[in-house]
Parts: C-alpha cells; structure tokens; sequence
C-alpha cells in the first residue's frame, strides 16, 4: 500500500498535485486532510494544506465509487467550510505538527545520515539542498513563500518540482520591503492636527535547515528589520501644504519619527475660545417654601399641619439684581484662523404684576409672596397676593381659579374644584372635590372622596397617563419599523395599505392595556380642557383617537406615527419641566380618594382608608393605611397598614428605595422594582430594601 504526503496552497490543490505525483484516479486513493490551509498577511503566519493518500487495493476500486462521489461532493463545500471557520483560524497562533510521513524539521543534527535511511529523500542543511536517488520514491520539493529555486541554472517557475542527485540546485532567498506609511489630518474643530504613522520594515529571510524526506517543502526564517523613511522635512512641507502653522510641537515630530510601534501623535494644537457667561439676575429674597421637617432634628416637636411655611415680601423690597454678562476671549486653530467665542445673552427680566424694574433692580411693587421663573436667559417676576375665602366653596360660591395662593376658612363641598397657581390652604374637610395646586396643599382636616394634585401646571396623574401611552407607542413602533422593512411585508398585499391593521394586531397581541389608557388620557384632557395650559393637549388627545382607536377609518402612516410620538415626547417634556418638586400634599385623614403631588405627601391623621396615593418624592403616613395603593418615588414610612381580616393593601418604591412600616397585618403586599412580599402574618419593625443580588430583604 503506497502513502504520500501532498502540499498545496488549498486543500483541493493539494490533492491534485498528489494524484499527478502517483499517476491515480481519485477514486483509487483514500484521502486523509491532515492540515487545512491559513492566509496570513504579506505571507506571515501563513500555512499551507496537508493531504495524505493512501492507494487503495485493486480490489477496492469498486468500493470506492460511492466514496469518490462522496469525497468529489465535500470537496465542492470544502471551501465555503474554510470561509465559515477563517476567522477562527485567524485566531490560532500555534504552529501545528502532523503526524504521518513527515519528520520534525527542527531535529537535523540528530539524524542517522546513513544510506539507507536516504535513499530517495531531500533535506537542507547549511542553506545547501542535498539528494539521494531512491528506486521506491521519487525525491520532490515544494518551493515556500519568498525563497527562489534555481535548478541546472534556471529559475524554477512552478511550486512543485522532482530532482536528483544529479541537478545542480541552488536556493535564493527574496527580501521584501515594506515603505513607511503616514498621513496628516485636521480634526474637525480646526484645534488639532495629527501625524498617523506606520512605520515600513524590511523582511530578511534565511533557508531553514530540513530534514530528509521524500516530499521537502522549502520553509525560511524572516528577520523584520524597521525602515524608517520619513523625514522631518517631509512632516513640515506638509504642514507648510496644509496652511498649519500655528502651535506646531516640534518635540511631537521627532517623537513620532524615532517610534518603533508608530500611532497617532498630536503634532499641532490650536487655543479653543473661552466662553463668557451669561447675564443673570441675582435673586436677594427667599422664594421657595420652607420645610420645618426637613431642617428639624428633633421631629417629635413638629406640627406636621403647620411644617410649611410660605415666603413673603413688602412693598418696596427689592427682589433681585440684574447682572450684565461677561464676554469670553476668541481663540486659533491650527491654520492660525479666529475662533470667536460664543455671544454672551444679557438676561431679560419680564416684570409682571406686583412688581417693577428700576435701573438694575427688581423691586416688589406690593405686598404678597414672591415668584421668579427662569426659563433660558429669560426671567419672569411677580408678587402673588393672596386670596381669602371666609366661607364654604359651594354652589354659591362657584369654582375657585386663582393664580396666587387661595386660603378657604370653610369647607369644599362635593363637585367643587380649586385650582391655584401657588397655594392651596382648607382649613376644614373637603368631600367630592378637586383641588390641584402648582405648590403646595395643606387641609387640615380630612379628605373624602375627593381628587388632590399638586406640583405643576399639569395635572400629575395626566401627565402618568401620557408617560404610560409613550412609552408604549415607542415600543410599538419599533416593532413595526422591524416589520415594514423586511422583504416578507414588501412583497406582500399590506404594503401599500399602510400600517392601520399592524397597529391594530400588535395592540391586541402585546399592549392589551393600551385601548383603556388612550380612552382615559382623551376623557382626563376633556374633563380639565378649561385648566390646561394649551391647546396641544386637546390636540393630541384628537390624534391618539384616530391612531389607536378609529383604524378601520384611517390609512396610517409610519411617519405619522412617529410625529405623534415625537408630540407626545414634547408635550411631557415641558410639562415636566413645568413640575415642581418642593410641592407636597399635606392633609390629617383620607378616605376613598386620590391623590397625587410632584413632591411629598404626608398624612398627619390616624386613617388612610381606601386611597390611591402618588408622590414624586417621599409618602408618609402617621396612622393606617387600609386598603388602596401608596407609591413614593423617594420612599414611604407607614406607622400601620393593612387590617386584622386581611384587606389587600399594596405599598410600592422603586428598586432603590426602602419601605419603613411598625406594623404590617396580613394582605399588605410590599413591592420594591420588580421584587414583591405578601405578608402572610403580622410583623412588626419592617424595614424593606433591596440588597446587591437584587433580593428583596426585610429587617
């Protein structure tokens, strides 16, 4: 049975040149692939493919139709293979031996150079190649990557060729050279100018010494040697060719060009303007509401009905002081060009009513509580008087609008609503009405049946309703960009239908709640249309209509999805800008109603029975809470919830919040992020956090 080890550049060239070599047929051979090629670049690290053939007996040949097929079949993947696997290759450092007919190279000296160990073999050894004729094997060589073989005076062309004792050979070894490559950019702020180097190498290369053989394949030693070719007269013309003449870094330069590794050098750096500041104005009165709780150690001395107190100023106080703006000083790029320094804006102070500006001075024009609000480079000013209710606000009475701060000696009655652009102060209960304020709320006596916002010109609980449809629309609408732009749908009959019955399909399958919050946003902007600061709510509230709730009527497009989309993100936007979160919701008891603030609540009383509670900030409550739901952004501090015949009571922060309860009784569901606990019996002292593995834990 006759074996030869076969070399090519692929794996199919290698079995071919070993078929030609034994004068068989594929299917006359068994074929063994023993190493698959590897591409390098500029020929480094590359390797060639190994076959090994084995003759097959006569007898075999019919045997072996089916597997020459077989191996004719793979053969034809056998490239698209190495393509899926290349970049593993690419990744394989190591210089794999092969057993089989071929020889470790690396052990020349060691060999027994007698005749018959090589007969009919070629080695190397001392850069010269040496053969033996033999009568079973016909030595050959394989000619490597950068070596010349000349043979009885004539350079070798093909890759493979047989000798003999007889030929005159001799080995010539290619140096290869590998020029420095280099360029320089301009940032695109004109600030800094940079020379990417790379240095060139010259690859030197030596015959390695081989081993006797059969089939030799001519392998070199190379030895990189750094060429540096770029001068710093060539870096500076090019400069010059640039117009880069301003803070040049001479030391950089010759930095650069005596690096080894090469890289990115900074060569040239320009002085970026220096901004000015804007105008502004220095405000010289207190104008937020102070808060006894929060500056009080000692809590236990804090009437909780009276912990806010509510700034004022006097007729003639001055409020504030104009300060003029400071300019910045220009700059140069590399191309000694100016940078100006961005224009400085003077602030503009709007004096509204209560009070007025005199030279560089704000000054209250009446007595009342002050009110500054900035928006950019502009600043309003104004004097809220307060308004006085002695009575009930009632049928008589009529609603209650009031941009200042509203003070009722009585109660609201049912079907009421007081809205505030300050304070809201109810000194008696409030039953079956709605009160919303953009600062603070306090009613000291208890709430029932009633709607309490508090923290901004929008209502909170419209704006939760819109954050909810956004986010839900967003994601929507990602989906149906991933449909719309897939071959599938386009070549389909929906394509030029629109996307009416995507939204319809998507919105049943994923976003089951969605139909229930449109319809509650379109009533909530309806009810409070006369309290809304603009008309893009109501505006909206009509497209939310015709996109997820009338589709069979309207042909929809993705991009009118996404404009409403991006209106919804811009109506939020400014009415959370709008929100105050130094509000708070102040009241003794509540039963049955909501309440919802862009900061605090706290419920001073024994009872909160009932009530759906929302704050932005932190939710306390010195009684029990029985039934309802409390969510504090900021946290929540309960003395009781729940009750003796389990009332489902739900309390609810975020991931990285805590809950403080003294006594939670069974039916009290504690829920922090996506964590909950159902409290199966009464415990005492919980305090519920998240630890590090995001596990709900109760001290």
């Amino acid at each position: 049975m006759q074996t030869f080890i076969s070399k090519g550049a692929t794996v199919q060239e290698a079995i071919d040149l070993g078929l030609k070599t034994l004068n068989l047929k594929i299917e006359q051979v068994d074929i063994e692939i023993i190493q698959t090629e590897k591409k390098g670049f500029l020929g480094i690290r590359s390797r060639e493919a190994i076959v090994k053939l084995i003759q097959l007996q006569t007898d075999q040949h019919e045997q072996t139709d089916s597997r020459a097929a077989y191996v004719d079949q793979g053969m034809l993947h056998h490239n698209k293979l190495l393509d899926d696997v290349e970049q593993l290759f690419k990744n394989d450092s190591s210089e794999e031996s092969f057993r089989g007919d071929q020889v470790d190279n690396r052990n020349v000296e060691t060999l027994d150079y007698n005749q018959t160990s090589l007969e009919g073999k070629v080695w190397v050894r001392d850069g010269q190649i040496h053969v033996r004729d033999g009568q079973k094997h016909h030595p050959s060589i394989n000619i490597g990557n950068g070596i010349k073989l000349i043979k009885n005076g004539q350079i070798v062309e093909d890759g493979f060729i047989f000798v003999k004792e007889s030929d005159r050979l001799e080995i010539e070894t290619v140096t290869e050279q590998q020029p420095t490559e280099w360029k320089v950019t301009i940032s695109d702020n004109m600030l800094e100018a940079q020379l990417e180097i790379r240095p060139g190498f010259i690859i030197n290369r030596t015959v390695k010494d081989m081993s006797p053989c059969y089939q030799m394949t001519l392998e070199t030693e190379e030895h990189y040697q750094l060429n540096q070719t770029l001068t710093y007269q060539k870096v500076l013309a090019k400069l010059d060719q640039l117009n880069i003449t301003f803070g040049i870094k001479e030391e950089t330069i010759t930095e650069a060009l005596q690096s080894q590794e090469g890289g990115v050098f900074i060569i040239a750096k320009g002085t970026p303007a220096t901004e000015g500041s804007d105008g502004y104005m220095e405000v010289k009165v207190e104008t937020k509401v102070t808060d006894s709780l929060a500056e009080n150690q000692n809590k236990q001395v804090i009437d909780y009905r009276e912990r806010k107190k509510i700034p004022t100023v006097e007729k003639g106080q001055i409020i504030g002081m104009i300060r003029l703006p400071i300019p910045g000083r220009a700059g140069r790029t590399v191309t000694n060009e100016v940078i100006k320094a961005k224009p400085v804006q003077p602030v503009q102070v709007i004096s509204q009513s209560g009070t007025i500006l005199l030279a560089d001075r704000i000054i209250a024009n009446e007595n009342g509580r002050p009110y500054i609000e900035k928006n950019g480079n502009i600043v309003k000013t104004k004097v809220l008087p307060q308004m006085v209710h002695e009575g009930n606000v009632d049928l008589e009475s009529g609603h209650i609008q009031f941009q200042g701060d509203v003070q009722i000696i009585g109660q609201v009655t049912e079907g009421m609503m007081i809205k505030s652009g300050g304070n809201v102060n109810v000194h008696q209960d409030v039953s079956g009405a709605t009160i919303h304020a953009a600062k603070l709320i306090q009613i000291h006596s208890s709430v029932n049946s009633s709607y309490i916002t508090v923290g901004g010109e929008v209502d909170p609980e419209l704006q939760y309703l819109l954050e909810t449809v956004q986010t839900k629309a967003e994601q929507m609408y990602a989906m149906i960009n991933q449909i719309v732009t897939s071959d599938l749908y386009k070549e389909s009959q929906y394509h030029e239908s629109g996307i009416g019955a995507l939204i319809t399909l998507i919105k049943e399958k994923r976003f089951k709640t969605l139909t229930s919050e449109v319809r509650s946003f379109i009533k909530m902007v309806t009810e409070q249309k006369l309290g809304l600061v603009d008309q893009e709510w109501d505006d909206l509230a009509n497209e939310l209509n015709r996109l997820f709730l009338r589709l069979s009527h309207q042909n929809q497009s993705l991009t009118q999805f996404e404009q409403t989309i991006n209106k919804m993100a811009l109506l939020l936007e400014i009415s959370k800008w709008q929100n105050n979160k130094d509000a708070a919701i102040n009241v003794v008891n509540c039963l049955n109603s909501r309440l919802y603030s862009t900061g605090d609540i706290i419920v001073t009383g024994r009872s909160c029975i009932n009530t759906y509670i929302q704050a932005e900030g932190v939710v306390k409550v010195h009684g029990i809470v029985r039934g309802g739901e409390i969510y504090g952004r900021n946290g929540i501090e309960i003395h009781e919830v729940g009750g003796k015949m389990g009332t489902k009571t739900v309390v609810i922060v975020p991931s990285d919040q805590q809950i403080s309860i003294d006594k939670a009784h069974e039916g009290t569901i504690i829920k922090i992020g996506d964590q909950q606990y159902h409290v199966q019996e009464e415990k005492v002292g919980i305090r519920a956090r998240l630890n590090h593995e995001h596990q709900l834990m109760l001290h």
